[in-house]
């Protein structure tokens, strides 16, 4: 979810940046800890997810009102984090696993903000990036 334009936040999930303090009790030392690094744990920069690792993203819902973007990102979140049926998993558990998901947890950020202006919610994904994983790229648990 974001209220700036997507290419600017669409890959900032690939960054040390930020910090999540509504679910965290150290606040002044919690940040995003990205799930994918390159091999040598280098941070991947967010012009070469695009370029090398074939980084793309589209706005599924837009709302003026802030809560309304977030609601729908959680609902999206959750369904892909618990319920989705992936036929990558060998042992039958719902859900994306890390790793072809790229976010830990389900609804982090805030969302009890009714805040007016322009907002949306996005995904990012990448067709290509399964061939990088192990040789250029890993997950990080």
């Amino acid at each position: 979810m974001t209220g700036r334009k997507l290419e600017e936040e669409d890959l900032r999930w690939l960054t040390k940046r930020g910090a999540n303090m509504m679910h965290t009790k150290n606040k002044s030392k919690s940040r995003n800890r990205p799930v994918l690094r390159h091999q040598d744990g280098r941070t991947i920069k967010m012009k070469e997810a695009r370029k090398v690792f074939g980084f793309k993203s589209m706005v599924v819902y837009e709302s003026k009102c802030k809560k309304n973007v977030c609601d729908v990102e959680d609902a999206m979140q959750a369904y892909l984090h618990d319920e989705f049926i992936d036929p990558h998993h060998q042992d039958g558990t719902k859900g994306l696993k890390l790793g072809r998901r790229f976010w830990r947890h389900v609804a982090m950020g805030p969302k009890k903000n009714a805040e007016i202006g322009h907002y949306k919610t996005f995904v990012t994904f990448s067709l290509d990036i399964g061939k990088h994983f192990g040789e250029k790229i890993k997950v990080v648990e």
